[in-house]
């Protein structure tokens, strides 16, 4: 599928400036401490090169990303409570990790998104398999969910259900997605192109 370049969404903007690393705007963790213990113990690095790749690197299959991803999805449902921006931060928009970062047990839809993606990211899955999207539906409104990318389709984590369907599955009608490895990077979706299968992205 084609997608047309957009603005990312308002309140990503401000939790990239808070959260570089959440936002994708640094380097992973795990590599950033394998360079440097490169660095520091470059004989160590030499002699055990599969022991640095493990580090950096966690080799998951799909059906290992889907299951992790559905006790994930159930796990952080169940921790959150909804609570919209207005009432919770007195602002119309702001995205923040409830749990991790501001010690609280509520949050609107892109806050459960967050967690889900920051719990995986800590489980070791790949930052380039998930994505955050932006939907709408009568029931929800103006939605966001996390995207879990997979070789048979991409699945949705979504803070109203703890199963987990592939975009073809919902019933949303899809406004905008994240094309890129930061939050910044946001692609729309027109109505010609609303996923009518399990999968939103061919390459990228």
């Amino acid at each position: 599928m084609a997608h047309q370049v957009t603005a990312p969404p308002v309140g990503a903007f401000a939790f990239c400036l808070e959260n570089r690393e959440a936002c994708g705007l640094v380097e992973d963790q795990a590599v950033t401490r394998t360079k440097e213990s490169n660095k520091s113990s470059p004989t160590a690095a030499e002699e055990a090169p599969e022991a640095a790749d493990a580090i950096s690197v966690r080799a998951y299959s799909d059906e290992q990303l889907l299951a992790m991803a559905r006790v994930v999805n159930a796990t952080i449902n169940t921790a959150i409570s909804y609570r919209s921006d207005a009432m919770t931060w007195n602002m119309e928009e702001r995205w923040v990790l409830p749990i991790s970062s501001e010690g609280v047990s509520y949050g609107d839809c892109e806050d459960f998104a967050l967690e889900k993606r920051a719990a995986l990211l800590e489980a070791g899955a790949p930052a380039d398999r998930m994505r955050l999207a932006t939907a709408w539906s009568p029931a929800t409104g103006v939605h966001a969910v996390l995207i879990l990318r997979l070789a048979a389709g991409d699945y949705v984590l979504d803070s109203t259900t703890p199963h987990i369907l592939t975009v073809g599955q919902t019933r949303y009608e899809w406004r905008s997605l994240q094309t890129g490895p930061s939050l910044l990077e946001w692609s729309t979706v027109s109505n010609e192109l609303q996923p009518s299968s399990a999968e939103f992205y061919t390459a990228g």
